[in-house]
């Protein structure tokens, strides 16, 4: 790999450095067939900042029939947040040995956030993040983008699983890749260096 000292690579978490376990998530709170309506959208809200945690909660007691503490709740809403991407933590560690600014860039809350700190390996990785609760919107919202560059400039490399949010990418002019698996990254790093 050709690299170069300080570049930033912006990663998305779910599904790229994390695996992601919805199933798990709403069966925990015995949603078998998906959350009811207003789930998603009200947990939105949240991941742009337009409600707090606190807030959240509330409203969360609702559709579970206040069945759970507010611990457990949170406990069930962290159930998501699955183990590393099989292969990306020893990317992610080749990636900073060799210079590289490792900054997330991701549709998340600050309840997941907290979970996604507790895997020790992943927290030593990151540098920096950039969180649409902060940003006000969700990728490929223009203000999560002009945030990133705000804080870290325009990045060598920008990976995520989401089509749309890589057509964003593209369209702000950064060099954007979708992840589909470690190894297909690693065959595009090898093929087109993230700095030449």
């Amino acid at each position: 790999m050709s690299l170069i000292q300080n570049s930033t690579i912006a990663l998305d978490i779910g599904g790229v450095c994390i695996q992601l376990r919805h199933r798990e998530m709403f069966e925990y709170f015995g949603w078998h067939d998906g959350p009811p309506p207003g789930v998603m959208e009200m947990s939105d809200r949240l991941e742009i900042g337009e409600i707090d945690a606190a807030d959240w909660l509330r409203e969360f007691h609702i559709y579970t029939d206040r069945r759970f503490s507010d611990e457990e709740i949170i406990h069930g809403w962290n159930i998501v947040i699955g183990p590393a991407m099989d292969g990306m933590p020893e990317l992610l560690g080749e990636l900073k040995k060799q210079g590289f600014k490792l900054v997330f860039f991701s549709d998340t809350s600050t309840i997941h956030v907290a979970q996604i700190y507790r895997d020790p390996v992943m927290a030593s990785l990151i540098d920096a993040a950039v969180y649409s609760y902060e940003a006000g919107t969700k990728k490929p919202g223009r203000k999560m983008f002009e945030t990133f560059e705000q804080r870290h400039g325009k990045p060598a490399f920008y990976i995520d699983d989401k089509v749309e949010n890589i057509d964003g990418g593209l369209l702000y002019g950064w060099r954007s890749h979708r992840f589909t698996d470690v190894a297909d990254l690693r065959r595009i790093i090898e093929k087109k260096p993230i700095v030449e």
